[in-house]
Formats: C-alpha cells, sequence, structure tokens
C-alpha cells in the first residue's frame, strides 16, 4: 500500500473514531473481552466447497493448559483493613482478574492488588474536602490507567513494569485535569482512540457546545502535553449523551457506579 494511501487510512480512521466520543468509545473496559463472534467481529470468508470425497484424516493433538504469565511478583505491601475493593481487569498479564481499591486509612490512597499476591497504591491529594472515587481500565493501545476524583479534579496514573506512574507536566508537576468546571477548564474525563481527554462543556443561547483537549503521553504515560482542541458537538440540547459525558469521568463502559470504587 502506497503512504498515500497509508495516510488516508489512518486520517478516515480518526476521524471515524471522533465521530463517536458520544459514548466514549475505543475503550477496552474493564469487563471481560468481548466475545469475538459478537456483532462487531471481522467477517469471515466463506471456505469453498471440498472437492474431495475422503478427507484427510488430521491428528488430534493432546490438550494442554496454554501458558500464561507469571504476573507481578508477590510483595509485602498489603491492601489496607477496611478499604473499598472492586474486581477489575487484569493489570499484570498473567491471566487473573485483580482488585482495585481505595482507602483513607491509615492515609488516603488508591491501588490494586493483584491475583498474584502484590499490591500497589499512590497516594492521593488532600486539598478538597469531598471523598475519593476511582477506577482501572484499559486504552485501546492496551496501557492500563487509572483514574481518581475528588469532585474538584482527576488525577491519571499508568500501571507499568509492576508500579504506578504519576502523569506529569515536562517540569515535573502532576497533571491534574479540572472536573466540574472548578477551574473554569474542565467538566469532565474520557478517553478516545487511545487519549485520556478533558472534556468541557459550555452553554450557549443555542445550546450546549462540548470540546475535547487530548492528553498527549509519552510511551510510560509519565509525561502529558495538552493537545489540540476539537469540538465534539455545538449547540446540543443538555440531555444529549455526548454533554452527559463530557460532565463525567469515564472511560468507554468504565465509570466508578460500573467498575470502579468510591469512598462515599
Amino acid at each position: 500500500m502506497s503512504q498515500r494511501f497509508v495516510s488516508i487510512a489512518l486520517f478516515a480512521a480518526v476521524a471515524s473514531g471522533a465521530a463517536l466520543v458520544l459514548s466514549g468509545c475505543f475503550l477496552i473496559p474493564s469487563q471481560p473481552e468481548p466475545d469475538p463472534s459478537g456483532p462487531f467481529a471481522a467477517p469471515t470468508d466463506t471456505p469453498a466447497p471440498s472437492t474431495s470425497v475422503t478427507p484427510t484424516p488430521i491428528p488430534t493433538a493432546t490438550a494442554t493448559t496454554p501458558p500464561t504469565a507469571a504476573g507481578c511478583a508477590a510483595n509485602s505491601a498489603q491492601m489496607p483493613a477496611g478499604a473499598v475493593a472492586h474486581k477489575t481487569i487484569d493489570i499484570d498479564g498473567d491471566g487473573l482478574t485483580d482488585t482495585e481499591w481505595v482507602s483513607d486509612s491509615p492515609s488516603l490512597q488508591f491501588g490494586v492488588t493483584t491475583a498474584s499476591g502484590a499490591t500497589f497504591s499512590y497516594p492521593l491529594a488532600t486539598a478538597s474536602p469531598a471523598a475519593r472515587e476511582g477506577f482501572i481500565a484499559r486504552l485501546n493501545d492496551h496501557r492500563i490507567v487509572s483514574i481518581v476524583d475528588d469532585g474538584r479534579a482527576a488525577y491519571v496514573h499508568f500501571f507499568v513494569s509492576c508500579a504506578w506512574v504519576t502523569t506529569k507536566h515536562p517540569n515535573g508537576s502532576q497533571y491534574i485535569l479540572d472536573f466540574n468546571d472548578v477551574s473554569g477548564t474542565g467538566s469532565g474525563v474520557g478517553c478516545i482512540l487511545g487519549y485520556v481527554n478533558s472534556y468541557n462543556v459550555k452553554n450557549t443561547a443555542t445550546g450546549d457546545t462540548v470540546t475535547a483537549t487530548p492528553l498527549n503521553l509519552n510511551g510510560t504515560g509519565s509525561i502529558a502535553n495538552p493537545g489540540a482542541v476539537t469540538t465534539v458537538v455545538a449547540n446540543a440540547s443538555a440531555s444529549d449523551p455526548r454533554v452527559k459525558v463530557a460532565q463525567e469521568i469515564s472511560c468507554g463502559s468504565v465509570t466508578v457506579a460500573s467498575g470502579g470504587v468510591s469512598l462515599h
């Protein structure tokens, strides 16, 4: 395929993905992987009729258990007693469900405990008096992200090589996303095309306008720069799904209510 046709195909894919932002699409949800035979399965070519009257027998293979990754090595850290916990996706690649949790004792923190017996957590900012809530999700590029909010702002971390990585600006300060338009720059957070996006809803005389600002991340998610602002929808009603999604914290089908934990 020529470079011209690759560019056209890529442009078409991005344009198509942007149109589906109303549901925070392009995230692999925290639930089990979709059925490959479902409605979005790739079409299967119909095999040509066999011309052989007696097909050649195929030797029967001996059933074996497929190998799995070892996952993160067990460590001495533990989920705090009394933490609010919920089953989440497999974050360490061993094929087993892991557990996300949030706790305010002995300190305010969000974490995950793997089926292999490893626990990893990070402290939560304490400026807001509101309780914390959050979830873990997998972006469509397979990176594992956690998004936690305090009612005023959202905080992003990525799980890389059995450790949480805090997303920061190039100057080293934490990349904090406005929530509920407290700072006047963001009403919600969502995900599309492998990006974490800051959404902003502005009400006008003719309806609501939603804009999205993606986080341009490095490979590990440790550094982010704001991307180009795009308009998701203009002059929409308050009941428009795109407006509603832009005023919450979500990643595809994953929200605090469906796949997260909360101290509320």
